[in-house]
């Protein structure tokens, strides 16, 4: 978190929108949708624009935004050492219903090519647990795209 941090600060402060905490939050957030998109291996163009359409929505962000935000999520993702790493956080400050609602994004990252790879759907049911989701949570969310 520290590393994350200091990227912040380093990249253009207050360029997006929200406190620190929740540039944080939403970095964290947009990295656990990029570790769904590359579970299989590939990293397709539906599903970069499923994440920026997701963020820019929820978090109220210009496409400018949305791109920086990823950017930073990916590098974030690439230097993380664990999904508990990234899910500690995010689970300590949101919600039982911002962390439902993160469930499903991720479930439209799965599905944004038409192709729910095994390693997707084994990595959102990890990320479940770690936000200490119920399996009924888990499976409530996926049926929302089946």
């Amino acid at each position: 978190m520290k590393r994350l941090k200091a990227l912040l600060e380093k990249l253009h402060p207050g360029s997006i929108g929200g406190t620190g905490d929740d540039r944080n939050l939403q970095v964290i957030a947009a990295a656990l949708m990029v570790e769904v998109a590359r579970a299989d291996n590939q990293f397709t163009e539906q599903e970069v624009q499923t994440i920026l359409d997701l963020v820019c929505n929820q978090y109220d962000l210009s496409s400018d935004e949305a791109e920086e935000l990823l950017n930073l999520a990916t590098q974030e993702a690439d230097q993380s050492r664990s999904l508990f790493e990234l899910a500690r956080e995010v689970d300590l400050k949101l919600n039982y219903n911002e962390k439902r609602q993160l469930l499903s994004n991720l479930w439209k990252v799965a599905y944004a090519d038409q192709d729910k790879h095994k390693y997707e759907e084994y990595i959102i049911r990890k990320l479940a647990d770690l936000l200490h989701l119920s399996h009924r949570d888990f499976v409530q969310t996926r049926m929302e795209f089946e």
